[in-house]
């Protein structure tokens, strides 16, 4: 029987030397990973989000195992925070679409961002759909993670290989980074 040894987290005082020791080229990297998992738009920004992420790390909201190099911790961190981010959006839609975002009780303010944040969703949903309107495999896990489906769920469902998966995730991040080099520009 395997023996399952204690990991070892970081302190808050390791965190913060091995944020005072990232490069810039590092720095860029997770900029670039930023942007590719976000976008940048009137909601949202890549730099936002990286910087929710160190926040995390440093607060102790995020606890960096230290057999996991630093910047794959914080690159995983981002890709999660990006992930939940992506996940109250399709709430949104949802919520939108079906017309059960209520008014009631909000100012006038919190009325024009629930419509700013509706259009922008709306346009960005359909820009992407449109971009794959023609790949069945892509529309196939596009379907799929609407609904929270896990890789192996959609390959399962759709009777996707791991080969087409993967080669289709491969065309998702191209053609969104040719398509919006600068991320998501909707206004």
């Amino acid at each position: 029987m395997n023996k399952i040894h204690d990991k070892k987290y970081a302190s808050q005082h390791e965190v913060e030397c091995a944020l005072r020791n990232l490069t810039d080229e590092d720095i860029y990297r997770l900029e670039k990973a930023a942007l590719f998992l976000v976008g940048n738009n009137s909601i949202t920004n890549p730099r936002k989000i990286l910087r929710e992420t160190i926040k995390s790390a440093l607060s102790g909201d995020r606890h960096w195992c230290t057999e996991v190099k630093f910047m794959t911790f914080l690159q995983q961190a981002l890709r999660s925070n990006a992930d939940n981010y992506h996940k109250k959006q399709r709430r949104m839609y949802r919520l939108l679409k079906a017309g059960n975002v209520g008014d009631e009780g909000k100012s006038p303010e919190e009325k024009l961002l629930m419509y700013e944040h509706e259009v922008l969703v709306k346009k960005r949903y359909d820009e992407v759909w449109k971009i794959f309107k023609d790949d069945n495999v892509v529309e196939s896990i596009f379907l799929g993670r609407e609904e929270e489906m896990k890789p192996q769920e959609i390959m399962d469902t759709f009777d996707i290989s791991k080969t087409e998966y993967n080669s289709a995730l491969r065309r998702i991040r191209r053609k969104i980074s040719k398509k919006f080099p600068d991320g998501w520009q909707t206004w």
